[in-house]
């Protein structure tokens, strides 16, 4: 009993009304709301959106998603894939829209967040703005003064992209572009080089100077190769005598002739049909089939498929423009001569097997006689490896258990970059890595021949 008098002193000392005020204040703490309790009475907008696919796309969320984006790094192709607000952001886009105009929507939004301190948002801003550069006269000069001001080169490449099928007519785009060209990034000279290679590009003074400047001193090979393989872009006849000399040349580097070969075919047929096919391309295309020795390098392999589309049996009213492409090369080409070239090149052992399996699916899709493959297959008596398998393939024409190939309708001229898409989903421009290709690994060596 004695140790309960402290605390009943205490109690008798304290008033009733500053108790009173205790117990007051202490229920005027609980009665405040947690923090918690304010979170689930205001959800993130955001996250309820991504949560229920039934709602539509508004102006206000695609805001917050687009400024979420200035936690992802940027590198010189672009938003990093792996970041989970970009992630967020995709997955919004594809939903329905709440606006009757997605792309005004879209560009008013990017106009405003242009330059944003964020690169990723400013890249983002840029993209968002491309639908309308063409209809949007305020748009293309917003995207301009930012393009003439931005240095990092991943966020330059997306507002070029939009500028640069809009260059025709526009001095000050051209200009952006050929200062571009000069870029300490290569990401961004191929960029700015891709849309002086096109035919609008024909028209800037000094562009296919500044390209083939690029095409012989270039910083890396990638570059060079992707420049050569749209060399004719622009159209001009010059561009044969590029492929000439590295094409002809003993020391070109694989990747580089690779590049240059697809280029040379598309000056003269291919996917898409030039408008303007040249004589000089068609008769260089044969030298480079029939060059010999031929090697693991000489022909170079990744382009001959393309030479599909050189037939002679186009329908005008399926495929109009290759009719018109028939009209232009009648007087020089000759199919027989291709399919020689193809055949002889089919045959050699030491050709590159891609390069002999391509050579027979081009000898396919033109409508070579059964008599040439199976001279082609004369010469696979003791095939192992590789070669067995270009064999079963040859064996396999001869039987009609594999259909000809043939290139997709479309109409002729180069594609522009822009008509590309890219790994990540944005538009690029073709070969925007421009990695060499890499042929598949057979299991088996072939034995050396006697």
């Amino acid at each position: 009993m004695h140790s309960l008098r402290p605390v009943a002193l205490t109690l008798a000392l304290v008033g009733p009304g500053t108790l009173a005020a205790c117990v007051h204040k202490k229920d005027k703490v609980d009665q405040a709301p947690s923090a918690s309790a304010s979170a689930a009475a205001a959800p993130d907008p955001v996250a309820a959106f991504l949560a229920d696919r039934s709602q539509r796309l508004t102006p206000q969320i695609e805001e917050k998603l687009l400024l979420a984006l200035q936690n992802c790094k940027v590198d010189d192709n672009g938003i990093q894939p792996r970041c989970p607000d970009y992630r967020k952001f995709n997955q919004a886009r594809v939903r329905k829209w709440q606006s009757s105009d997605p792309a005004a929507e879209g560009a008013a939004l990017g106009t405003k967040h242009l330059t944003d301190k964020s690169p990723a948002v400013r890249l983002m801003s840029a993209r968002m703005m491309g639908a309308k550069a063409g209809t949007s006269e305020p748009t293309r000069q917003a995207l301009l003064a930012a393009a003439q001001k931005e240095k990092v080169p991943g966020v330059l490449v997306s507002m070029l992209r939009p500028l640069g099928s809009h260059q025709q007519g526009n001095a000050a785009i051209s200009k952006l572009l050929m200062q571009s060209a000069d870029s300490p990034s290569p990401r961004v000279q191929m960029e700015a080089l891709g849309w002086i290679l096109t035919p609008a590009g024909a028209a800037i003074d000094g562009g296919f100077k500044k390209v083939t400047d690029k095409l012989d001193k270039g910083p890396s090979v990638q570059l060079r190769s992707y420049l050569c393989s749209r060399l004719y872009g622009s159209q001009n006849p010059a561009a044969v005598d590029e492929f000439k000399k590295f094409l002809l040349a003993k020391d070109t580097p694989p990747q580089l002739a690779q590049g240059c070969f697809r280029g040379l075919i598309t000056a003269w047929t291919g996917y898409p049909l030039p408008l303007k096919p040249l004589k000089p391309a068609y008769e260089l295309t044969l030298k480079v089939l029939e060059q010999t020795p031929r090697t693991q390098q000489i022909p170079p392999y990744a382009a001959i498929s393309s030479l599909r589309a050189a037939r002679t049996d186009y329908d005008k009213a399926r495929h109009p423009a290759g009719v018109a492409w028939l009209d232009e090369v009648k007087p020089w080409y000759k199919k027989d001569q291709l399919l020689d070239a193809l055949e002889s090149l089919a045959g050699d052992l030491d050709a590159h097997w891609l390069a002999r399996s391509s050579a027979l699916d081009a000898m396919h899709a033109l409508g070579a006689p059964k008599a040439a493959f199976k001279r082609v297959l004369s010469h696979y008596a003791k095939a192992t490896g590789q070669d067995a398998a270009v064999k079963r393939r040859i064996k396999a024409i001869v039987n009609g258990t594999i259909v000809p190939k043939r290139p997709a309708k479309g109409r002729p001229g180069m594609v522009p970059p822009a008509l590309m898409r890219g790994p990540r989903g944005a538009m690029m421009p073709p070969m925007h890595k421009a990695k060499a290709a890499k042929p598949p690994v057979m299991p088996q060596k072939r034995a050396p021949r006697p």
